[in-house]
């Protein structure tokens, strides 16, 4: 049985989904009998270049062409459908990028048609081309005979030359809309025969990241587990985060449960082995979220719980920091493929963001968020956390590491003490490290706390340099030595000074941005 992207692969320009302005140009091309010598496709996987050529090639060839579009009964569309009609050339460039095969391949495009109007060559991966056999190409490509039509299919149109973009007419195809997949998904169902519900075709349609080749693939899959398949059994299979697991763990985040999140991810990874896709769904949900937020719209795509529950997290977090979730569950993402267990990054990412949200009365049963009082009052009640205008009492802890340190702490410690080493813990940080010391020179003492000494950053890059294991462990071994009592340290934002600096303060101000220091 034939795959169903191929079974249900558009063969005229009214079957064709989406791509309106490409299909619309091709098909006046053709009615008006002046197709150009050269077309650029470009676009990402599946989204239909190499169907679209045939389609093309098939219009310019048929000789019952109506309207622009091929009869499909005559001898030539049943010879394109069998794929033995001689006058259309597909060349896989990846497979053929030397001169020699473009060579070849330009010494048959003077022969005239065997049995259609035109010849048509479909070069596809045409980014794979050798620079040699692009110079092969250039002159036939820009004057080829009036019977010769090129088709150039790619992926990375950043790699074709810009010769060969100012000789051929440029079409960039867009991914499929969900809405578009999910009707083609039904059309072949319908043809099909079988069933699947809705939930099941929007799982496929955001696996397929809109490609159509994709989805019917993945469609192809899941039919395999039975006509109407079950939501789960298809979740398991594409490897797609179940919305309600998603739900759950952000509602553990909102209310601050630390000591549950651990909890949570022992059985998360249980269920689901690709962390990455888990992330990737966990970054999905929240870019919903924010279009949620802004939009006050709620997305179509879920069941009504889970709508509900996503509603209420929508009154529960700020955008300030829904963003700020982003960019946690971003920097998971890139440290996934580094990390020596693949739940660290996700885990730590999730820890932090609890601490930062603690204080919050959220609640949560069987994974739907419901909210302890009014929401909106609460929303209102909260300061803007956001890292990018924050002032240092509104910063928690942000990392396991600093908690420990304030266990561990001396609360007996005062800031005159702190102030009276200040000096010599500089000196020898600077025989450690000599931009560290010049960074801690320019974060000045904002007080002690309970043992915990805090220094003033206005840039997140300084926040991040002064609480890394490695810079943490020096200040604090240094700290502790002079001090005679153990301490621990904390960066937090103070606000930046809106007035200009004056030209004979930029050099300091460059060096205390960049963490330099003056070499006499």
């Amino acid at each position: 049985m034939s795959a169903l992207y191929r079974t249900y692969r558009p063969k005229k320009f009214s079957e064709v989904v989406g791509q309106k302005h490409i299909v619309k140009t091709l098909q006046n091309a053709v009615v008006l009998g002046n197709p150009a010598h050269a077309y650029l496709f470009c676009g990402g996987r599946g989204l239909g270049k190499t169907t679209l050529a045939r389609v093309l090639a098939r219009s310019l060839n048929c000789p019952n062409v109506q309207n622009g579009e091929a009869c499909l009964s005559c001898a030539i569309c049943k010879e394109m459908d069998a794929g033995s009609f001689m006058d259309l050339v597909e060349v896989d460039a990846a497979s053929n990028t030397g001169v020699d095969n473009v060579r070849s391949l330009i010494e048959t495009i003077h022969f005239q048609p065997t049995s259609g109007s035109y010849k048509v060559y479909i070069i596809d991966e045409a980014h794979m081309l050798s620079k040699g056999a692009w110079n092969a190409l250039l002159k036939t490509l820009e004057e080829p005979p009036a019977h010769t039509v090129f088709v150039l299919a790619t992926t990375e149109s950043s790699k074709v030359p810009a010769t060969i973009n100012s000789r051929a007419q440029r079409f960039d195809f867009n991914k499929f809309s969900d809405t578009e997949i999910i009707q083609q998904l039904q059309k072949v169902l319908d043809q099909e025969g079988k069933k699947a519900s809705g939930a099941v075709l929007g799982l496929i349609s955001r696996s397929a990241l809109g490609g159509m080749r994709d989805a019917l693939t993945l469609l192809d899959q899941v039919l395999s587990l039975g006509s109407n398949p079950d939501v789960t059994e298809v979740e398991l299979l594409l490897g797609v985060t179940n919305i309600s697991v998603i739900i759950e763990l952000f509602g553990l985040i909102g209310s601050g449960s630390q000591a549950e999140i651990p909890k949570f991810f022992e059985k998360l990874t249980t269920r689901y082995f690709d962390l990455m896709q888990v992330n990737r769904d966990i970054l999905e949900f929240l870019r919903q979220l924010v279009v949620c937020k802004l939009t006050k719209v709620l997305p179509q795509d879920h069941d009504s719980q889970s709508n509900k529950a996503i509603g209420d997290l929508v009154g529960i977090f700020s955008e300030s920091e829904l963003l700020y979730l982003m960019r946690q569950f971003l920097r998971s993402y890139k440290e996934l493929a580094f990390a020596p267990s693949m739940e660290l990054p996700l885990l730590v990412a999730s820890l932090e963001a609890a601490l930062k949200f603690s204080g919050k009365v959220v609640g949560s049963s069987a994974g739907v968020i419901q909210s302890s009082g009014p929401v909106k009052a609460e929303t209102e009640r909260r300061l803007d956390s956001s890292v990018l205008n924050i002032k240092p009492t509104q910063v928690l802890s942000s990392s396991i590491l600093q908690k420990t340190e304030q266990t561990q702490a001396d609360a007996s410690v005062t800031l005159e003490d702190v102030q009276l080493v200040w000096g010599n813990v500089c000196g020898e940080l600077k025989e450690i490290n000599g931009p560290l010391a010049t960074l801690v020179r320019n974060s000045p003492v904002l007080g002690v706390e309970k043992g915990m000494v805090l220094l003033g950053v206005k840039y997140l890059f300084h926040k991040e340099q002064l609480e890394s294991t490695k810079n943490r462990q020096h200040v604090t071994t240094v700290l502790t030595k002079l001090l005679g009592k153990r301490v621990g340290l904390r960066a937090e934002f103070v606000a930046k000074e809106t007035e200009e600096v004056a030209p004979e303060h930029a050099l300091t101000e460059a060096l205390r941005i960049f963490g330099g220091e003056l070499v006499e």
